[in-house]
């Protein structure tokens, strides 16, 4: 029975993150259920084709430049050796594998939170912090099934690295007074501190709150050989962390960040554990002067000279130290435009007019959020204290950005489990209650507090019911409209013109693919094609993201300019009501392409906010763009236009003739796209002085890409009457000259898109 409980908590917490299964498989194919996962599943999958080689510089960023991943390597490599030697460099099954590591990590982390709980606070705080964290919904959306993420292994090893220190003070103050923490712990710690670094910087908050613990234990020791020991291990612990850090940061140059930032890796890191390594061996070598006991006042005096010394000598050494910190600060408080965009970066408690919004808070951490801080008791042991001032800053931090919840939740489940029963058995007894009184009181009351989270779950079972029953699964509509993304993806894979270097990024691609900076990594991995700007947002590069944001709001010929200077040869289009495109002009391509097909004509569509009406303004028809796939309309959405348009960027045929001099010059094509819908496309011009005319065209009548079908000739009117003419699939990706023979006076209606070829 030894493991028998630890092993049951791992059972159920698994099977709670599987609960969302249909979700990923029912669809005929995995759907991972956050676009940053078909990332992770690229740089897996690279380093299973080419195993050991790993993708540090990707040729399908930032097109047409590459650039590097800002996240750290350590996860993805980790996943890959598991995948290299499992199924191999088998896609489909390597998905399948990938999905079920987030649930592993999850249920991993609530054993750990339980055995943490049972050696510091006993079994019933044990039970009652590991069952928190198997259930509670802020660490279950990042370990569910299917949510490939470094954060699954972040709140995992965060939980280690609290335990490290909580063993470090328990080992310190634990009678009769052992001097402090063995060398065999030393040496974890340090491989705890290098490990965080390398899968998220944003855990250097984890290692610093390790860092204090180390500290605090140190000053604490009022003798010197005590407090020596604990300082010689400290130089060990993070002279171990810089030496596993440093191969893969130390010298590297970022584009936004330049070479020495805390937000990514890069020669920071690696210094910064250094200067801790030293500030430690600087006070193992100073309390060598001293014997017996050290009192408070000359041991805060050591500290304070050995750590301005460093600090001193780590400012003339790094003079870019103030703008790394101000790069914390930056991305922390979302002082940088794109960090405000990205759904993880919001705060766990949301204002709005008038007042705070209170229930996310409630529905990832549920009503123990309000009453855990009440339950606290004054810390009588130094574990306890670090555990109390671990969850106080990381909940401070969720304050700002909720990804920290993910982190949070391991010691707040293990301040509630310490804190909460005790404080229920002084209730009851107080009432007259005895210990069976306690104990249903206590899951009584915890099942009311946990309520409101764990109604959360409620679709997913319902998802179970629905399979029993034979019926698909509920989708929200955001996980109908990843399907759609999805369908677009395929469709670009299997229907465009392949691009090379996809797993070699030794090789330059032909051409890349814009789109929103949000499905940015799901065309890197299920399309195959190099993006503009993706979920890395402007980290990447300022520029193309400035770029991909105008080219939407642009008007030709400006939006033409764009995709050139870029190399995108596909433009995806979808309207979301963002803050970036909240009000769009009619001429802005946004409002041509997606509202309507691009044709010229007297009336165009504006949007303001999240309505768009028609507004009475001629406009031309595009030059230079061409529909060339749509999806079905969302599910749920208002009207009937498709949720995805994917425009292809061409050189447009040059259509030239002759006819009446000034007269104007009209071309109209019937189009029936690849779900069966049909537009005419109208394209105007207008002679010359000598009745000379010539206007662009970006449809063909044959050879159109596959789906699309259209009538046999573009028909051409003017004052000089009628013409035909057919226009190749090479006129119009070359721009070829097409000459149109002369308008005859007789008109008979153009064939029908039915009888059109393709």
């Amino acid at each position: 029975m030894r493991f028998g409980p630890p092993f049951a908590l791992c059972l159920a917490a698994f099977i709670v993150r599987a609960l969302p299964w249909r979700l990923v498989f029912d669809a005929g194919r995995v759907v991972f259920p956050d676009n940053d996962a078909y990332y992770h599943a690229r740089r897996v999958f690279y380093t299973v084709v080419r195993f050991p080689e790993f993708l540090g510089f990707d040729p399908y960023l930032n097109f047409p430049h590459g650039g590097e991943p800002i996240w750290s390597p350590l996860f993805d490599f980790a996943v890959a050796v598991l995948g290299r030697f499992t199924v191999g460099a088998d896609l489909p099954a390597l998905e399948r594998l990938l999905v079920w590591i987030p649930p592993a990590l999850g249920a991993a982390t609530a054993v750990l939170a339980w055995s943490l709980a049972k050696v510091h606070f006993g079994r019933g705080a044990a039970w009652l912090a590991g069952g928190l964290v198997a259930v509670l919904p802020a660490h279950f959306l990042y370990s569910r099934i299917g949510f490939l993420d470094h954060h699954a292994a972040v709140a995992l090893v965060g939980a280690a690295l609290l335990g490290a220190g909580m063993r470090w003070l328990a080992a310190g103050a634990r009678p009769p007074a052992p001097p402090g923490p063995s060398r065999g712990l030393a040496l974890a710690s340090g491989v705890l501190v290098g490990a965080a670094l390398l899968l998220w910087p944003g855990m250097i908050l984890d290692v610093a709150l390790f860092q204090a613990g180390c500290l605090a234990l140190l000053v604490t020791r009022a003798q010197a050989s005590d407090a020596r020991r604990v300082a010689l291990a400290g130089a060990l612990a993070h002279a171990v962390a810089a030496l596993l850090v440093a191969p893969f940061a130390w010298g590297r140059e970022w584009q936004a960040w330049g070479s020495f930032t805390p937000v990514v890796l890069s020669s920071f890191q690696p210094a910064w554990l250094l200067a801790v390594a030293a500030f430690f061996a600087a006070l193992a070598l100073a309390l060598r002067r001293f014997e017996g006991p050290v009192s408070p006042a000359r041991r805060a005096a050591l500290v304070l000279a050995c750590g301005g010394t460093v600090l001193a000598a780590a400012a003339l050494a790094a003079p870019d130290l103030e703008s790394a910190w101000r790069d914390v600060w930056r991305w922390f408080a979302k002082e940088e435009r794109f960090q405000v965009t990205v759904s993880e970066s919001r705060p766990l408690l949301f204002y709005r007019p008038g007042r705070l919004d209170f229930g996310f808070a409630i529905s990832e951490l549920s009503l123990l959020f309000f009453v855990a801080w009440r339950l606290c008791r004054a810390p009588a042991r130094p574990e306890a204290a670090l555990l109390l001032g671990w969850t106080a800053v990381l909940f401070g931090a969720s304050l700002v950005q909720l990804r920290f919840t993910n982190s949070l939740v391991v010691p707040f489940a293990i301040l509630v489990g310490w804190s909460g029963p005790p404080l229920v058995r002084e209730l009851v007894r107080r009432a007259g209650g005895g210990r069976r009184a306690a104990r249903l009181a206590g899951c009584a009351g915890l099942l009311a507090l946990l309520a409101p989270a764990l109604a959360s779950y409620a679709t997913y079972l319902r998802s179970q019911w629905r399979w029993l029953e034979g019926r698909p699964p509920e989708r929200t509509g955001r996980e109908e409209r990843r399907l759609q993304l999805l369908e677009v993806a395929d469709w670009l894979r299997e229907s465009t013109e392949p691009t090379s270097g996809w797993l070699d990024a030794s090789v330059h691609p032909e051409y890349a693919v814009l789109s929103h900076w949000a499905d940015g990594h799901v065309l890197e991995h299920v399309a195959r094609r190099p993006t503009v700007v993706d979920n890395f947002g402007d980290d990447l590069g300022e520029e193309n993201f400035a770029l991909s944001e105008e080219y939407y709001l642009a008007e030709e010929p400006r939006a033409s300019e764009i995709l050139d200077r870029l190399g995108a040869r596909y433009a995806i289009f979808e309207y979301r009501a963002l803050e970036s495109r909240r009000d769009v002009e009619p001429g802005a391509m946004l409002a041509r392409l997606y509202f309507g097909d691009g044709s010229a004509g007297e009336t165009a569509v504006a949007v303001q906010g999240t309505r768009a009406r028609p507004v009475e303004r001629a406009v031309l028809g595009v030059e230079r763009h061409r529909l060339v796939f749509e999806t079905a309309p969302k599910t749920g959405g208002r009207g009937r236009r498709p949720a995805f348009k994917v425009y292809e960027h061409v050189r447009g045929a040059e259509l030239a003739g002759a006819t009446e001099p000034g007269a104007r010059v009209e071309a109209r094509l019937e189009v029936e796209t690849n779900r069966g819908r049909r537009f005419e496309f109208l394209a105007t011009g207008r002679a010359d002085s000598r009745g000379r005319f010539s206007l662009r065209f970006p449809y063909a009548t044959r050879g159109s890409p596959t789906g699309l079908r259209s009538a046999d000739q573009v028909e051409l009117r003017s004052a000089g009457g009628v013409a035909r003419v057919t226009v190749g699939e090479r006129d119009v990706r070359e721009g070829r000259r097409v000459e149109v023979p002369a308008f005859a006076r007789a008109y008979s209606e153009a064939r029908s898109p039915g009888d059109a070829s393709r």
